[in-house]
């Protein structure tokens, strides 16, 4: 008798009796022999199947998925888990990139799950897929999932995430959350984009996949005051805009909402300010003057200065969001977005204090783009460090399309001289976030250098004729990201005493090209 378990990984061969007549116990081969032999192959095919090894059965158990996330870094750790990103590509096609589409499935995922290297700027996300896990399986549902299980067993209601500019970056990230079904997105929109997205629905092109978002189904709104309490609120405006952020983001506040600022520049300390100075919305308050007086003593996160942690009352907590991302609105009612998409995210204040509380708040942003259909997502573990990565890029290719009356990217980096002088800026930006970082007792190990130099220059040699934000703000005589993006930087370098003088000069240019237009 010969009985095989269907489990993930093994076949078990629970009771092999066999009697054989007594003429025939001397026989080489006997058939009984080869139903042991194949059950014994079948039990070692399953048991190194996850290795690549062939299967002789049907059955194949729940797979699942994991995205490969990795910011450029020198150590060991995160080459070993880039190796095994590109083997698995490789094996199912795609080339293994470390810039291919970020979801994939494989073997890969089922034996290791989450993969945190001690950096902590590497990702290796583990979901389940649309199949259930088996009962009786080793492998148990990720914390996202099992909390969406334990959601739907109460019969809550979704995750709302409020998106507050729904322009090009906010309609695409936020569209992406809407694509997943895991949460109710509501978008913030103004003039015409609004009544096109109401009339027509949303349509955002994207070489990651189109997404069109239904009349009836889009939940647009021209005032945050009937858009209701969120859970996660979504800023995308323009640092231009920064003043104006908290009074459209207070309607939405509830002490457990978390906000999120995908925006450009050193926006963050302001903006905790002004969300402060606004006030929470009446009966909000997250605990009057003991909970104050705890928040004056509370330890503010890696690279927060303590007047800007302490303070914050309004919500939970503050992020800074650094996208790398090529998107513009082409039309009303339409974004395409057409190369890259990485998103960078770190915690800049929280109103907790407490040994785990930063760990409590990653844990959550984590959870809110796993499995979400981006190029791919990074949580880092210092915002300024976050924020001057993303300047490296910001700096050069932004100034220098403005500096020279409005040029596209292909032109900067096809041009010897302005290769160069995007080289020399790239330099004046790293060793002015080190100085930063240095001077607010980061380690060292955070330092920028060459892979983000390196980074900078292969996303530009890729992204072909496309036009830079403050590029299309200058040709469209729109103000532009002046003080939060370029004087801030130069400010904080001088203040360091590090010199930026090609920097300054380009600062110097666009400056001037606003005073020049009334922008």
């Amino acid at each position: 008798t010969v009985q095989v378990s269907k489990g993930p990984t093994t076949a078990i061969t629970t009771a092999c009796i066999v009697r054989l007549p007594r003429r025939r116990r001397n026989m080489a081969i006997h058939p009984s022999l080869i139903i042991i032999g194949f059950c014994a192959l079948a039990g070692l095919s399953r048991a190194f199947q996850p290795f690549g090894g062939p299967s002789f059965f049907s059955y194949n158990p729940p797979r699942r998925s994991w995205s490969c996330a990795r910011a450029p870094s020198s150590r060991a750790a995160d080459v070993d888990v880039e190796r095994h990103c590109r083997a698995d590509g490789a094996r199912r096609g795609n080339g293994g990139g470390a810039t291919a589409p970020m979801k994939r499935s494989g073997r890969w995922g089922e034996l290791f799950g989450d993969v945190r290297t001690n950096g902590g700027t590497t990702r290796m996300y583990a979901g389940e897929s649309s199949e259930a896990t088996e009962e009786g399986s080793e492998l148990a549902p990720s914390s996202s999932s099992a909390a969406a299980e334990e959601e739907g067993a109460r019969g809550g209601s979704k995750p709302v995430v409020a998106v507050i500019g729904s322009g090009a970056v906010g309609c695409y990230y936020g569209g992406r959350l809407w694509e997943s079904g895991r949460y109710d997105v509501k978008f913030h929109m103004r003039g015409e984009h609004y009544e096109k997205s109401k009339a027509n629905g949303l349509n955002i092109t994207s070489v990651h996949g189109d997404m069109f978002i239904p009349p009836e189904t889009l939940e647009a709104y021209d005032a945050p005051e009937n858009m209701g309490k969120a859970d996660w609120v979504i800023v995308a405006l323009k640092s231009t805009a920064l003043s104006a952020a908290p009074a459209l983001v207070r309607p939405l506040l509830k002490p457990t909402t978390r906000v999120l600022a995908i925006m450009n520049g050193l926006v963050d300390e302001d903006l905790v300010q002004m969300l402060e100075e606004q006030g929470c919305p009446e009966g909000e308050e997250r605990g009057g003057g003991e909970r104050a007086e705890q928040e004056a003593h509370s330890s503010p996160p890696a690279g927060v200065t303590a007047a800007s942690a302490s303070k914050l009352t309004c919500c939970a907590a503050t992020f800074g969001g650094m996208a790398l991302v090529c998107c513009n609105k082409i039309a009303p009612g339409h974004v395409d977005h057409s190369y890259a998409g990485k998103l960078t995210v770190a915690l800049a204040s929280s109103s907790d204090d407490g040994p785990n509380v930063e760990f409590t708040h990653r844990e959550a942003m984590e959870d809110l783009w796993r499995d979400i259909n981006i190029e791919y997502f990074v949580y880092e573990e210092n915002i300024v460090r976050g924020r001057w990565s993303k300047m490296c890029w910001n700096l050069p290719f932004n100034g220098i399309s403005v500096a020279m009356g409005g040029i596209t990217i292909d032109k900067v980096v096809t041009d010897p001289g302005l290769r160069r002088l995007a080289y020399v800026v790239i330099d004046e930006t790293i060793s002015a976030a080190n100085a930063d970082l240095e001077s607010r007792g980061a380690n060292p190990s955070m330092f920028l250098g060459q892979a983000e130099k390196d980074a900078m220059m292969t996303l530009s040699d890729g992204m072909g004729p496309y036009k830079t934000s403050t590029m299309l703000d200058f040709t469209h005589r729109r103000p532009m990201e002046v003080q939060y993006l370029f004087r801030k930087a130069v400010e904080r370098a001088n203040r360091l005493n590090v010199p930026v003088p090609h920097l300054e000069t380009l600062v110097t240019q666009i400056e001037a090209f606003q005073r020049f237009y009334g922008l």
